[in-house]
């Protein structure tokens, strides 16, 4: 960039984490497609089709909000880039003048005499040696000038091929944007057709997510029982200090990973956390203790960090559960049809404790808690971002 001139107002970093989102989103909708063309091949599932979707039109307002940001920043790109050619066009100007100025000085220098009989007809050695100077100085001023011409030159280059490469790069961008309007449309027309199917089923529709929405407060109020007794038990039970302090390790070392938790499965979150509308029955209210985590096909489920099992139970209606504590805070995982670790037993990050199973269905789902103590915590703020 040209001396005193002002740099960009975005960083080239402000662009790559525009694109970052970007990625995130689209490897979001990645998987809600592969899930949505699982669910074409088996049983017909509208419900969970219907959420894949509107989940893939959040992502897509995400992708073209994102892309209305990186063009905005792009166009400012621009704009500064075009206000650094035409300061670096005045400039240049200036030292083409100057530059013409100084050779039309040493012409007529020369033209009056030799630079021999300018220095040896002074009148006495101090003013020889004020000559010398003189010429000294006054090339070196006319060496000043045509290095100055020269970095005008090579620095105005510079700015063209980076106003040519954001020129590029904004007609990407607008590219891009129209595309993701386009698949936009579609999302939206797909979503109201399935609207428009679920309507016809909405009374047993509606009595089916209220049955399972009450299976799932169940199985709340036997998590916050079981985090209850353990509560007791600890209060009564007298630690090692090698337990209690293996206790303040593991509690703390979970805290410090507080969003970079790996997922249990590789899924997508369907149903999340907290007091809201049920996302197919805007009636029906649902207060969530964890989220719902839904995969394409039969897969393992993993611990998302070290502990040791405190507890594995069934559940009617959801299938066995797995209980993991890491010193204060516990992780349950719900809907598993094979358990492979048992109480007591210690588990390390990732470490497979059992499967779920899609049973012909067109898709899976695994109800993941985080809990604090006996409070229930939001697991995708603990969870790292995709």
């Amino acid at each position: 960039m040209f001396a005193g001139f002002p740099a960009s107002s975005v960083s080239g970093q402000d662009i790559d984490e525009l694109k970052e989102e970007i990625r995130q989103a689209e490897a979001s909708i990645r998987k809600n497609e592969e899930l949505l063309a699982g669910n074409k091949n088996r049983q017909k599932d509208r419900a969970g089709e219907l959420t894949l979707v509107r989940s893939n039109i959040q992502n897509r307002k995400i992708i073209i909000a994102t892309l209305d940001k990186k063009i905005l920043l792009i166009k400012r790109n621009i704009a500064n880039n075009n206000a650094n050619i035409g300061k670096l066009d005045e400039s240049l100007a200036r030292s083409q003048e100057e530059y013409a100025r100084a050779v039309r000085e040493a012409y007529l220098l020369s033209r009056q005499s030799s630079v021999f009989s300018f220095v040896f007809s002074a009148g006495d050695f101090h003013d020889m040696v004020r000559r010398v100077f003189y010429l000294k100085k006054f090339a070196s001023v006319r060496q000043a000038k045509a290095e100055q011409l020269r970095t005008t030159a090579d620095d105005m280059k510079k700015e063209v091929i980076r106003l040519k490469r954001e020129q590029q790069e904004l007609d990407a961008a607008v590219q891009d944007k129209n595309r993701e309007l386009e698949k936009l449309a579609d999302e939206e027309q797909q979503q109201q057709s399935l609207i428009a199917a679920l309507k016809k089923e909405e009374g047993q529709l509606y009595a089916e997510i209220k049955k399972q929405e009450e299976v799932v407060a169940g199985l709340n109020r036997k998590v916050e029982q079981i985090l209850a007794e353990e509560a007791r038990k600890n209060a009564e039970k007298k630690l090692s200090k090698a337990e209690e302090e293996e206790m303040v390790r593991l509690s703390g070392s979970f805290a410090q990973n507080k969003g970079k938790l790996p997922y249990p499965v590789p899924g997508v979150i369907t149903d999340r956390f907290g007091l809201h509308a049920h996302p197919l029955q805007p009636n029906l209210k649902v207060d969530n203790k964890g989220i719902k985590l839904t995969v394409k096909q039969d897969c393992r489920v993993s611990a998302v960090f070290e502990g040791e099992v405190a507890k594995v139970f069934f559940y009617a209606g959801l299938g066995n559960s797995v209980m993991i504590r890491h010193g204060d805070y516990y992780t349950v995982y719900t809907n598993l049809n094979e358990v492979n670790v048992q109480v007591g037993q210690k588990v390390s990050t990732q470490q497979n404790i059992g499967s779920i199973s899609c049973n012909g269905n067109a898709s899976a789902t695994l109800h993941f808690g985080v809990w604090y103590k006996s409070t229930p915590q939001n697991p995708e703020i603990w969870l790292r971002k995709k």
